[in-house]
């Protein structure tokens, strides 16, 4: 997509603020806008100066600021700056209550992880009513995949492979434990060793991605800024995170009450959706709520695609009756009933130490088995995840939703209704199959070819520059392309092809390609080739500098006879072709017939 386009794109996702229209939440006094282009320092002085007011850059690679001005209506200088040709949105910052997918949980302990591997180990429950990770496990333990738990902090735990720093957006630092007296401190902990508790180690639990790594990122304590939560998605793109976990939602006044379209958030969206992993795009997983109603009007998860949001799946196969369900619902993971109860077991996971922990007072272990709701099936979903990226790094985070989505096990499908495109408002595509999923996307890049001509210091000339390299190899014996990248060093390129300062071609069906006519092209340039299967490129070959040359003046061929003709008309002209005619010269060269 150019430019262009994803800024016009964006720019449809983020509608102006009606005047008089009633904001989900309390303003700061602040306004987020999203410029085109970076504004230089004269111009965001400008426009402090006309606002009465500070500004503060957002982190990331877009240029999102905060604007404070303390003697404006946010909403009504919103409206007034989106009117700016050089800005894409303006929104009031507005502190939006939010409430974490979990309650506190009272259940009793079980003895095995059944969400991973279901043999009816509890009483009643159905065989097979898991994600079927034990394939999956054969090809990968998520090893090399980060997992950002947005959340209301993580402690450390020795069964957690946490990432330090953390990120804490509610106290402005690196330290993202949870903080005293915060409701339900043990939530992110929990959360967190769903996801990626070690595994294989002694001791503990077994995340689903067992060899991923945790980034905690403090963000839910009650409320929390547009802003905050802008800067919690950005930090943790720009800190690597590949997948994003989300085991919260926003407080509404009555279950499933319409939620507001909130486009800083939606910015956030999609900033992981094109910045992270380098363009590929980082997952992001929510869970979908646990208001037990049909939500219809959350437009965060439903209008945002490339948001994963996640259903509860009891150990029998069942809805479990707390999940919303409705047309944002795009998957089912296996969870525990709120607050512990429903009769069902819940997931075992890494606890905080001490009464503050999910086991409660008195019950001063660091492992729990009391994990439940929306909160707790998201993590598997995030887990899942984890696993099929660390199988094949090449996957796009849209990629990653259309295979979990054909990969999925129908739940009940006697006696829910699937759709054409296989979704049914209770269980989005079905349960998660972790197994399946992996299954369907393990695949090796293929191997760096070598670059065979021109060698290393070598000279071509641009009229004629052939490339030739080896074929290089391909792990699972894929049909393979290739890439052909020529970066220019020491050239000098004219107007308008000077904006353009690589020359690239894809799709190459051999292993070699001619480049001609490049006229400006005269100077020192590096070359690197890449293979190309169904996935999507492998590593780049290691980089030779060459030069193109100009080529060398043509050669003239002179047609000698005995007629010794002469004449002072220019070779070539049509004077001179007749004179030649006249005197039986059969060619001319330098004014002379010969």
């Amino acid at each position: 997509m150019s430019k262009e386009s994803l800024l016009a794109a964006v720019a449809l996702l983020l509608p102006g603020v009606a005047l008089g229209a009633t904001l989900p939440g309390e303003p700061t006094g602040d306004v987020l806008l999203r410029f085109e282009v970076e504004p230089s320092a004269s111009e965001l002085a400008r426009l402090a100066t006309a606002h009465g007011a500070r500004t503060e850059r957002l982190p990331g690679l877009w240029p999102v600021y905060l604007l404070d001005d303390p003697k404006a209506d946010p909403a009504e200088l919103a409206a007034v700056l989106e009117q700016r040709p050089d800005v894409i949105w303006a929104y009031p910052d507005l502190i939006v209550p939010t409430e974490l997918h979990d309650l506190p949980l009272d259940d009793t302990y079980a003895a095995e992880l059944w969400h991973l591997e279901n043999v009816g180990q509890n009483e009643g429950g159905l065989p097979g009513a898991d994600i079927n990770v034990l394939p999956a496990w054969e090809i990968t333990n998520g090893a090399g995949v980060l997992i950002a738990i947005i959340d209301g902090g993580v402690e450390e735990h020795p069964d957690l492979p946490t990432v330090q720093p953390g990120i804490d957006l509610l106290d402005g630092d690196a330290d993202a434990s949870p903080g005293e007296g915060q409701d339900n401190p043990a939530h992110g902990t929990v959360v967190s060793g769903v996801a990626a508790a070690i595994g294989n180690n002694g001791m503990g639990v077994a995340g689903v991605a067992w060899g991923a790594q945790i980034l905690p990122v403090r963000l839910i304590g009650g409320s929390a800024s547009l802003s905050q939560m802008y800067s919690a998605f950005v930090q943790a793109v720009d800190r690597g995170a590949d997948v994003l976990n989300n085991s919260w939602g926003f407080n509404t006044e009555e279950p499933c009450d319409p939620i507001s379209d909130l486009p800083p958030l939606n910015e956030a969206m999609d900033y992981a959706r094109y910045v992270g992993r380098d363009g590929l795009g980082t997952v992001v997983v929510f869970s979908a709520g646990n208001s037990g109603c049909e939500q219809n009007e959350y437009p965060m998860l439903r209008d945002n695609e490339n948001v994963i949001a996640v259903g509860s799946v009891t150990d029998r196969g069942q809805k479990w009756g707390y999940s919303v369900w409705g047309n944002h619902v795009d998957i089912g993971a296996p969870s525990g009933g709120l607050g512990g109860g429903g009769g069902r077991p819940g997931l075992w996971s890494t606890d905080m130490f001490g009464d503050i922990g999910f086991n409660g007072a008195g019950d001063n272990n660091e492992y729990t088995d009391k994990m439940g709701g929306t909160s707790g099936a998201a993590p598997v979903v995030s887990g899942t995840v984890a696993l099929m990226l660390a199988a094949n790094p090449r996957l796009t985070e849209a990629e990653v939703r259309q295979v979990l989505a054909a990969t999925a096990n129908k739940v009940a499908p006697t006696t829910t209704t699937y759709d054409a495109t296989g979704w049914s408002p209770f269980f989005g595509a079905g349960r998660v199959d972790a197994g399946a999923a992996v299954l369907a996307v393990a695949n090796a890049a293929p191997t760096p070819p070598t670059l065979l001509t021109p060698g290393a210091g070598g000279e071509l000339s641009w009229d004629d520059a052939t490339f030739t390299w080896t074929t290089g190899e391909d792990p699972d014996g894929d049909p393979l392309a290739w890439w052909l990248e020529l970066t220019p060093l020491d050239v000098v390129v004219p107007p308008p092809l000077d904006e353009q300062r690589v020359v690239l071609r894809a799709g190459l069906r051999t292993p070699e390609y001619t480049l001609a006519g490049l006229r400006w092209a005269a100077g020192t340039w590096e070359a690197r080739v890449a293979g190309s299967d169904q996935w999507g490129r492998g590593d780049w070959s290691e980089p030779v500098t060459f030069t193109l040359v100009d080529p060398p003046p043509p050669v003239e061929e002179v047609v000698e006879d005995n007629t010794g003709c002469e004449s002072s008309l220019g070779a070539g002209s049509a004077a001179a072709w007749w004179a030649g005619l006249l005197c039986g010269c059969v060619a001319w060269s330098r004014r002379r017939c010969v």
